[in-house]
């Protein structure tokens, strides 16, 4: 292992070698503000290209009064309705509520665990039997499936079902498709 302590009281013996680490150092600080700067025009091309994918064409083809096109060059263009839809965590209660309510509680995942020591495999077994009668530490989430509730929020909203926009996180937007 170098000490670095003594070694940095020792003159350097070969100046090339100090030479060439000092220039790897600078092109690696050039070579990180490089990455820096691609990173950032990165990231304002790919809010250019969602902005004109899904507002400026569907606003446009909408104006037309077209669904799809198309172009001269033959690409197909379309333009298709989309939801997102997500379940916060402050939300979650009031979101499986009205999924239960409203008939699609089998969608909701629930998940059971249990905390065991090591060597309680018999134990486990008997768990699964009997989870409360064992005073064990037992834990309960609840889930749906983020393609699960994206296609249900989907077909409930076409179908003209009013859900709670707010609990489910829902976003409808539209999407540009070129083939």
């Amino acid at each position: 292992m170098v000490d670095w302590e003594d070694e940095a009281q020792d003159q350097p013996k070969d100046l090339d070698q100090l030479g060439a680490l000092s220039t790897m150092v600078d092109r690696m600080l050039d070579l990180q503000a490089w990455v820096d700067e691609t990173e950032r025009s990165l990231k304002t091309l790919k809010e250019s290209y969602r902005k004109i994918n899904e507002d400026t064409i569907p606003e446009l083809m909408n104006a037309m009064n077209l669904k799809d096109l198309t172009t001269e060059s033959g690409k197909k263009l379309s333009v298709k309705k989309t939801y997102q839809a997500r379940i916060a965590a402050k939300d979650a209660e009031a979101a499986f509520a009205w999924l239960e309510e409203h008939g699609h509680g089998s969608v909701v995942r629930d998940e059971i665990g249990v905390s065991l020591g090591a060597g309680e495999g018999e134990m486990a077994i008997a768990a699964v039997e009997a989870l409360q009668g064992l005073n064990l530490d037992v834990s309960r989430k609840q889930s749906v499936h983020s393609s699960t509730l994206k296609a249900l929020v989907k077909s409930e909203l076409e179908q003209g079902t009013d859900m709670p926009r707010d609990v489910f996180s829902i976003f409808e937007g539209y999407k540009t498709t070129i083939k």
